[in-house]
């Protein structure tokens, strides 16, 4: 591989996408990250996809003038200590499996890319905790306009990171509504994980941080050997209503409604609430009981609508 990108007979010409990848089970990688990082960008790199399930002492895949689409999978970041970041032209991040050692190397990282519109985050942890300190981090993204991220439980040795679900719950309630990073979201990818149990209460906080977001999209994830308890059922409805609920969102979808009294609750509160919603789109598990999801669907459909635009579709 190194050879092969750092041949002199064809650094004159462009490269636009590369995948680099190693396998966990490799102890001699066939190529060297870093010198491959350096090749790509001289030959003006655009498209740069890399899984290295080991430690990278120095990202230098975190400076470049060229990158648009940024896919970095199973990767520890030692240390961002002393390093910039400087990706103008990114408008693509996708994280997942990444290690970095504090809150503050994530949020760096972000705020690095002042053309981010599609941040996706997927397993993306911290060896530290920490705390948001810059107030440079309070100020929001002008340009991130989607998102993808996952509710999930991790060891307890693992810090929460805020990948966009957990910052409600990783950060102190007075600094909740000052943290304005994702202030012009509009669409929202959520993939709930989870080992126990799932609560609304997290997705409500998210939308507290998303004041203009339009779409919001849930989906489940059902884990095969726990499907007796996956929703805690106490939910209940919030005291205030997000401002992105009750003035911009025109699109919800759950896929894996449960027939339980919270995933109800929750569609309630959205039909009750969102005056511009077009498109209420939930698909109900194949394993909710027979009655009781022909008694919740029943009750969903008769329940009337704020929006007097809004498509119920059940599934």
């Amino acid at each position: 591989m190194n050879t092969v990108l750092l041949s002199r007979h064809i650094q004159h010409i462009p490269l636009k996408t590369l995948y680099l990848f190693c396998h966990y089970k490799v102890r001699r990688p066939c190529f060297r990250l870093n010198q491959c990082v350096e090749a790509a960008k001289r030959r003006g790199i655009e498209d740069l996809s890399i899984n290295w399930p080991r430690g990278v002492s120095s990202p230098s895949i975190f400076y470049c003038k060229t990158l648009v689409v940024l896919r970095l999978q199973s990767i520890t970041i030692l240390s961002m200590v002393g390093f910039s970041i400087d990706l103008p032209l990114l408008k693509t991040l996708v994280l997942c499996n990444i290690m970095f050692s504090t809150l503050g190397d994530f949020m760096k990282l972000v705020y690095g890319c002042p053309k981010l519109e599609d941040l996706s985050t997927i397993y993306v942890m911290g060896k530290s905790g920490g705390s948001i300190k810059s107030t440079t981090y309070f100020e929001p993204s002008s340009n991130l306009i989607k998102a993808t991220t996952s509710i999930v439980e991790f060891p307890r040795y693992y810090w929460h990171f805020p990948t966009l679900s957990e910052l409600g719950r990783s950060l102190p309630n007075k600094q909740i509504k000052g943290f304005r990073l994702f202030e012009n979201l509009i669409e929202l990818r959520m993939y709930w994980y989870y080992r126990d149990t799932c609560d609304w209460s997290e997705i409500v906080k998210m939308l507290f941080i998303c004041p203009k977001l339009k779409v919001l999209y849930i989906v489940k994830v059902m884990i095969k050997h726990n499907l007796t308890k996956t929703t805690k059922h106490d939910w209940k409805y919030p005291d205030h209503v997000p401002e992105s609920v009750r003035s911009h969102l025109t699109t919800c979808s759950i896929i894996n409604y449960e027939a339980a009294e919270a995933d109800f609750r929750f569609a309630i509160y959205i039909l009750k609430n969102a005056r511009l919603v077009q498109d209420m789109t939930i698909h109900v598990h194949s394993s909710s009981n027979t009655m009781q999801r022909a008694q919740f669907v029943e009750n969903l459909s008769s329940f009337p609508r704020t929006s007097p635009a809004c498509k119920l579709l059940l599934k």
